[in-house]
């Protein structure tokens, strides 16, 4: 398991297109983005800590309130104590993996986003020349430039390809969890609203400050994977329109020939899915509608079943 992982890493380096393959103002926004972009997943690794430290120092509340713990309680009186500890503590490994996964996908997303920007540039200079268009149907120096230029694009449109491949290949358990995730946490957190009991923290401050900043770091985190899933997408789509508008008709034969089978392979959109979901918009709406049909079961279970009057 081991070995294959660093496989799937050195394939990964292998085929990455160096970002030093922009120009001069393109490099310095992916600079800026960048920052920015660090800052963002800084911010999501603090509210994640303090959303564990704030669920540890209030064990009170959990104790009384999730099955596991009162099961614990319940089933080993001696040794609760201890494993409701090591309970409450598992909360602060599971705050880091969600942010540490959203951490990897926004670098992996990243390198996508500047490869397909460096696929870009290529794409806008095919058809860059001085030579007049009327001269350039028979100048043999015009379409050897332009099938040097098509080979080289498509070779660094295959490497993207491949990059994308083994970056969902590397990520595709953090997708399933993070899809499966949401809507086991939206259902319960539905299931704890509706379930009628009294909300009453006392003076557990600390509960809410878990609450706050775990719910911001899981909508960074799920934004992270959403916004850089719907932005490889719509740029891969960008770039099968940019094909379209080159002057194939200042093309020979053979470089129409070329041409051809690099505009069909583009066709088809860069996608970070797996064999399961892909992650783009629609998989927001797809688990936003799932909440909605939980949320709808469970509000006609709650007042079937809620209490009766018998005055």
């Amino acid at each position: 398991m081991v070995d294959e992982f660093y496989q799937y890493l050195k394939n990964y380096e292998r085929n990455c297109l160096p970002v030093e393959m922009l120009n001069s103002d393109t490099l310095k926004k992916v600079e800026i983005y960048s920052n920015i972009l660090k800052v963002i997943c800084c911010f999501n690794m603090v509210c994640a800590t303090v959303a564990a430290l704030g669920f540890i120092t209030a064990p009170e509340y959990f104790n009384e309130k999730t099955y596991l713990s009162v099961w614990i309680q319940q089933t080993f009186p001696e040794y609760s104590n201890f494993m409701l500890l090591v309970v409450h503590w598992t909360s602060l490994p599971v705050a880091l993996v969600m942010a540490g996964t959203s951490i990897t996908w926004a670098y992996a997303g990243g390198n996508a986003m500047f490869q397909v920007y460096i696929f870009i540039e290529m794409l806008k200079g095919i058809s860059k020349t001085t030579i007049p268009q009327k001269m350039r149907r028979d100048s043999e120096v015009y379409q050897s430039l332009i099938r040097q230029k098509l080979i080289m694009s498509i070779m660094a449109f295959e490497l993207i390809v491949k990059y994308q491949d083994i970056a969902c290949d590397i990520l595709e358990a953090p997708l399933l969890l993070f899809s499966v995730g949401s809507i086991i946490l939206g259902g319960s957190l539905m299931i704890e609203f509706l379930s009628n009991q009294e909300q009453n923290f006392g003076d557990q401050y600390a509960i809410y400050v878990g609450i706050f900043f775990f719910a911001l770091a899981g909508i960074i985190s799920a934004n992270l994977y959403i916004l850089f899933g719907q932005a490889i997408k719509d740029e891969s789509e960008n770039c099968n329109s940019l094909l379209r508008q080159l002057p194939w008709y200042d093309m020979n034969k053979e470089n129409k020939t070329i041409y051809s089978i690099f505009l069909r392979r583009t066709e088809k959109s860069l996608l970070v899915s797996n064999s399961l979901l892909q992650i783009d918009y629609s998989l927001l709406v797809r688990i936003v509608k799932t909440l909605y049909s939980l949320a709808a079961i469970l509000a006609q279970f709650v007042s079937s079943n809620g209490p009766t009057d018998n005055n």
